[in-house]
């Protein structure tokens, strides 16, 4: 009787070491599993991560090249500056979209500084503002047409150009920072238009051979200091 007892009781034990060990195994088996599942789930969040990040910068275009010029976006997005121009032509009319679709806005400060190409260039009235020195030391350049719409000549420019002769500027100009046509040696005469408001300082300094500037708003024109400083010949204001 006491042997039938005790070989219950090994067999009972063995039956439980079994499962003991069953249960381990499975363990292990599920802590792999987890383990391999939260490894996969860190690589699909990085993945949909990356996704997500190349879907927004897809649609947050910051600069573009196209044909001979590049852009930006302005800060709030609904315009653009044009940053460069790397065409060969003498002639040259600005855009006034990208893709007839987002509105060209202003020229960024330097964009054609130096360009020994340009003579004569349009500028679309889509450009509210001329950056500073956009057209600075421009050893060929000769017109200057803005159209109807540009508001502000920033600083210098068009300084610096020495064979400028013809500005043509719209009513809708309203203000000429500080030296806008310094030291262009071949200019004669210049008319503004009715809207303008404001000449800053030296805007004309060292321009040698100007003699006249047409304000049409008279007394309702603020101008700034020696606007005409270095300039040799005495210069005729008409209103």
């Amino acid at each position: 009787m006491f042997r039938r007892i005790l070989t219950i009781l090994l067999t009972l034990c063995v039956l439980f070491s079994a499962v003991l060990c069953f249960a381990d195994e499975w363990d292990d088996d599920e802590d792999w599993d987890d383990d391999e599942m939260e490894s996969f789930d860190d690589e699909y969040e990085t993945e949909e991560q990356q996704g997500d990040f190349k879907s927004v910068s897809t649609y947050n275009i910051v600069t573009i090249a196209m044909d001979d010029f590049s852009y930006k976006l302005n800060e709030d997005g609904t315009g653009a500056i044009l940053t460069s121009y790397i065409g060969e032509d003498a002639e040259v009319v600005f855009p006034s979209s990208v893709n007839d679709d987002i509105p060209v806005v202003e020229i960024d400060t330097g964009m054609c500084a130096d360009n020994p190409k340009l003579v004569n260039i349009t500028i679309p009235g889509t450009i509210k503002k001329i950056g500073n020195n956009a057209f600075a030391r421009c050893p060929k350049l000769k017109t200057v047409v803005l159209e109807e719409g540009v508001e502000n000549i920033g600083m210098c420019s068009f300084g610096g150009c020495p064979e400028l002769t013809d500005v043509r500027i719209p009513d809708s100009l309203i203000k000429v920072d500080v030296a806008g046509f310094a030291y262009c040696a071949a200019l004669e005469e210049i008319a503004f238009g009715s809207g303008l408001k404001e000449i800053q300082m030296q805007t004309f300094a060292g321009c040698a051979s100007l003699t006249k500037v047409t304000v049409p708003g008279g007394n309702n024109v603020i101008i700034g200091d020696r606007v005409f400083d270095q300039c040799p010949n005495e210069v005729e204001i008409v209103q």
